[in-house]
C-alpha cells in the first residue's frame, strides 16, 4: 500500500519547515528547509543547542565592524546576535538536504515599514550566511508580502540575492513577487492563529472544493502555470495531513515534523484519491491573470487590493505574531549578552 507521503512525493516537492538534523535525515529527500521565527526560538531553546547564543554573542562582538552592527545599537547588535544564530543552528541541517536544496530564513517583520532597513537586514542575513560557509546561491530570504516587503524584494532581485516572499493571502500578493522576481511564494492555506487555536480551524471533507486558502494556492499556481511564470508555489500553513494531500499536483509544500509523520503513516484512502485528483486538476487548468504591473506607479493598484478587509487583516495579524516571536528571540540573545558582560560570580 502506498502512503500519503509517497503518493505525494511524485506530483509534489517535499520541503522541511523545521530546524532539525534528525527529522532532514529520517525523511530524506527533503528539496529546501524553512523556518521562521518561531522555528528559530523552538530550536534555539533546546538543551542540544544551549551554546549556541553563547557563541553567537563572540561572533557578533568579532563581526560587528565588518557588518556594519554598532554593539552601542541595543536592537540592532541583538538582531545580530539572533541572526548568526540562526545561520548556525540552519548550518547543520543544510548537508541533509537536496544537493540543490535552498535554506530559508526569515527577516525581520518589525522592519517592514522602511524599504531600505529590509533590504539592509537581508543583505545583512546573506552575508552572514556566506561568513558559515552557505553562499548567496545557496540560501533565500523569507519576506512578508507587504506592499514595501515585496518593493524590497524588486531591489533584492537586482542584487542576486534569492527572496521568498511569504504570508501571501491574495492573487495580486503573488502576482507582484513574480514581478519582483521572487523564485517562490508561499500561500497561507490557513491563517495563522488556527495553528495557536484550532477552532479557528475547519476540517473539510474536501479541501480542494471547499477551503479558501486550499483554492486561492490553486488559483495562484494556475495563474503562474499559464502565465509562464518561473516563480514557484511553496504552500505553507499546514495544521493537518489533509492540508497537505490537498495541494497535491503544487510545486511545493513546506511542511513540520508532526504533519511528514502524519503523511508517512497514513495509507492513502478512496477519499485521500478523489482529493489528490481533484487538487491536480485545480493547479493545471488554465486561468490567465489580467494583465497588470503591480509595483509601478508607487504600486497604487497593489495598495488598493492589499486594503481588502480580509487580505489586510490576516497580513497585519501575521506582522503582529512574527513581530512578537522576534522580539522573544531578542530577548534570549540579551540575557546571552548580559551574561557575557556580566559573568556569574560565585558566592564565596
Amino acid at each position: 500500500m502506498v502512503t500519503l507521503l509517497e503518493a505525494l512525493r511524485e506530483v509534489t516537492t517535499i520541503d522541511l519547515d523545521a530546524i532539525d538534523v534528525d527529522v532532514a535525515t529520517k525523511f530524506s529527500p527533503v528539496q529546501d528547509m524553512t523556518c521562521n521565527q518561531f522555528l528559530v526560538q523552538a530550536t534555539l531553546t533546546m538543551p542540544q543547542h544551549a551554546h549556541v547564543l553563547a557563541f553567537a554573542v563572540d561572533e557578533a562582538f568579532r563581526l560587528s565592524n565588518a557588518l556594519g552592527v554598532d554593539e552601542k545599537d541595543t536592537i540592532s547588535f541583538e538582531q545580530l546576535v539572533v541572526d548568526i544564530a540562526s545561520v548556525n543552528i540552519i548550518k547543520e541541517v543544510k548537508p541533509k538536504l537536496h544537493p540543490q536544496g535552498l535554506v530559508l530564513l526569515q527577516t525581520c517583520c518589525s522592519k517592514l515599514d522602511v524599504i531600505n532597513e529590509i533590504v539592509n537586514h537581508c543583505e545583512q542575513i546573506v552575508k552572514i550566511f556566506d561568513i558559515y560557509g552557505i553562499s548567496s546561491k545557496e540560501c533565500c530570504i523569507k519576506v512578508p508580502a507587504t506592499v514595501n516587503g515585496l518593493k524590497a524584494c524588486k531591489i533584492l532581485t537586482k542584487r542576486n540575492i534569492k527572496t521568498l516572499a511569504t504570508t501571501v493571502f491574495s492573487t495580486s500578493q503573488a502576482l507582484a513577487a513574480a514581478e519582483a522576481g521572487c523564485v517562490a511564494i508561499s500561500p497561507y492555506l490557513n491563517e495563522l492563529d488556527a495553528h495557536f487555536d484550532r477552532k479557528l480551524y475547519t476540517d473539510y471533507s474536501n479541501p480542494v472544493k471547499e477551503s479558501p486558502g486550499v483554492q486561492l494556492t490553486h488559483k495562484i499556481q494556475r495563474y503562474y502555470r499559464s502565465a509562464g511564470i518561473k516563480t514557484q508555489v511553496k504552500a505553507a500553513s499546514f495544521i493537518a495531513p489533509i492540508d497537505a494531500v490537498s495541494m497535491a499536483g503544487i510545486d511545493a509544500i513546506t511542511v513540520g515534523p508532526t504533519i511528514l509523520e502524519g503523511l508517512a503513516n497514513t495509507q492513502v484512502s478512496e477519499r485521500d484519491n478523489e482529493i489528490i485528483r481533484d487538487a491536480i486538476a485545480a493547479s493545471n487548468e488554465t486561468e490567465l491573470p489580467n494583465a497588470t504591473t503591480w509595483l509601478t506607479d508607487n504600486a497604487t493598484e497593489l495598495t488598493e487590493t492589499m486594503n481588502d478587509t480580509n487580505v489586510s487583516r490576516l497580513q497585519r495579524r501575521a506582522n503582529e505574531v512574527f513581530t512578537n516571536a522576534e522580539e522573544q528571540l531578542r530577548a534570549l540573545a540579551r540575557v546571552a549578552i548580559l551574561n557575557k558582560k556580566q559573568p556569574h560570580l560565585e558566592t564565596l
